[in-house]
């Protein structure tokens, strides 16, 4: 059958060539062949479990990367408040500066009047 070409060619995959062992009573062959089979098994699952735990940390990186980025931008706007506020005392402090320069140039004045 094709599955006997298979397992000469060396491209079988062991389902393929499970029931040539049994055809021809290769008792020896099929136990190679489970064992094999098994063998994959256990490796895809152990592949398996390595990617979940892989994924799992990086969820987790991700959130801690999140919550980092979430404090920033508290901060940012923390940040702005406060510099608005500086702002806002920078302007109140042109206004009694000129309001001071008002009242010097009003003294001033009544100074050269007398």
């Amino acid at each position: 059958g094709s599955g006997y070409r298979h397992l000469i060619l060396g491209d079988a995959k062991v389902d393929d060539v499970l029931p040539v062992a049994d055809y021809f009573g290769l008792g020896d062959l099929r136990e190679m062949l489970e064992s094999h089979k098994e063998k994959e098994e256990e490796e895809k699952s152990k592949m398996i479990c390595c990617i979940e735990e892989s994924v799992e940390k990086l969820e987790e990186v991700l959130q801690h990367i999140e919550c980092e980025v979430n404090t920033i931008n508290e901060k940012l706007e923390e940040f702005k408040i406060e510099m608005s506020s500086v702002s806002t005392g920078m302007d109140d402090l042109w206004r009694i500066k000129c309001e001071l320069s008002n009242i010097s140039g009003i003294l001033g004045n009544q100074q050269s009047k007398r």
